[in-house]
Parts: structure tokens; sequence; C-alpha cells
């Protein structure tokens, strides 16, 4: 596995004007890339008015929880990172869009229809709920620590239950 794809984590305060997000606030988190991973940056509601959503690689709305578990992610956020990713030959995207397929499979949201072999190289066959198109998401063969270590990088990413 490539190690090269870093997120960095949220903060506890608007990148814009500094408000401290504390209890159950909601705030906007957005993913802009730099360099060989992504940036999270976090705006309170009024200055996220006035950010311009086209500029990051893709953005959502949450609330920070004190104590207990943190919140699952919205479904349809991790499906837009997810087909955003669609065609990348990066190994470090590649290994991201491998894990977000495997979460959506284990949350319903995508169902495995089989595996596509050609030469060496291997192909999950994913396809959503009513839906008869076929979603290829290519192994980039990751062993279970490695699914782990990545997984663990996601959560933080989001800063959610994956």
């Amino acid at each position: 596995m490539q190690d090269d794809w870093k997120v960095s984590r949220g903060s506890r305060h608007c990148f814009e004007c500094s408000l401290e997000f504390d209890g159950e606030q909601t705030f906007f988190s957005a993913l802009r890339e730099e360099g060989s991973g992504f940036v999270r940056i976090d705006y309170c509601p009024p200055c996220w008015e006035q950010a311009e959503a086209e500029k990051f690689f893709g953005f959502w709305k949450t609330r920070r929880q004190e104590g207990g578990r943190p919140p699952r992610m919205d479904i349809e956020v991790v499906l837009d990172l997810f087909d955003k990713l669609k065609g990348t030959d990066r190994a470090d995207r590649v290994e991201m869009r491998f894990v977000l397929a495997l979460y959506l499979a284990r949350r319903k949201a995508l169902k495995l229809m089989g595996v596509k072999r050609d030469g060496g190289r291997e192909e999950l066959q994913f396809k959503r709920p009513r839906c008869d198109e076929l979603i290829p998401v290519q192994n980039p063969h990751m062993d279970e620590g490695l699914i782990s270590a990545a997984t663990e990088r996601l959560k933080e990413l989001f800063q959610a239950e994956l």
C-alpha cells in the first residue's frame, strides 16, 4: 500500500473567522486537494455561505459531538467522494476508492456482484440498489492491516464512525 495519501484532521475552529466549534454545533467540512493528499477545512455556517464550494473536491455538513460515539457519515457524502475517485490511476486514490467501496457495501449502498479478472488485474463489480449499471472497483490487493490503517485515516478525515 502506498503510505502517501494523507488527510488532515478537522479543526475545532472555523478556517475563516476562527470561531470555536463547541457542543453539538453544526458546521461544514470541505476537502481540498493539496500535493498528494487532501486538506480538510472546516467552516461555520455564515463563512460557508461565502466559500466557493466548487473549488473543493467534496464537502459535507457535520457536527462535533461531545463524548459518546461520533456520528455516522452521510452515505450520500461517501458516495459522492467514491464517485469522484472513479477513473484514477494513482495508487493512493485506488486504495481510498477500494476502502470506500467496502464501507458502502457494508452499509448496503453498494452490492458486490462478482469479480472480474484480466491477467494480473482484478476488479470487484458492484452495483447500487435498484440500478443495473455495474461499477468496477480496482482491487489494490491490500491485506487486513492495510485496510484497517486506511479506514482509520478515513475516520480521522471525516471524524465519523466508518
